[in-house]
């Protein structure tokens, strides 16, 4: 499976955690696999992977939906499928999908 089949997986995977009463189990398969996904995906220094660890280390509905919101936003912001490269610092090698990102980041959190 694509890593942007995987975005999309993960999104209704994650729905479906929410809407079984919140399965705690479901819950920890869900973000293990969604964090693996982000980390191949985006590397462990990208704003959204940290972001996601971050939020995901309550199992609460919130941080599902908080989850959830970062796969879509990574979704949204087209960032995968672009094979973002990581330095060795963690800072992203491709500054203006980095740059894109944290304006879809800011845009948000002003909203």
């Amino acid at each position: 499976m694509t890593l942007e089949a995987q975005i999309d997986a993960l999104i209704e995977a994650g729905w479906h955690v929410l809407e079984s009463n919140f399965d705690e189990a479901a819950f920890l398969h869900w973000r293990t696999r969604s964090y693996e996904c982000l980390k191949a995906l985006l590397g462990p220094g990208h704003t959204y992977t940290e972001h996601f660890e971050y939020n995901m280390r309550q199992s609460e509905a919130a941080t599902l939906l908080s989850g959830v919101g970062v796969l879509a936003a990574v979704q949204l912001a087209g960032l995968h499928g672009k094979g973002i490269e990581q330095r060795r610092d963690g800072a992203d090698a491709d500054r203006a999908e980095g740059m894109r990102a944290g304006f879809l980041v800011a845009d948000l959190k002003s909203a």
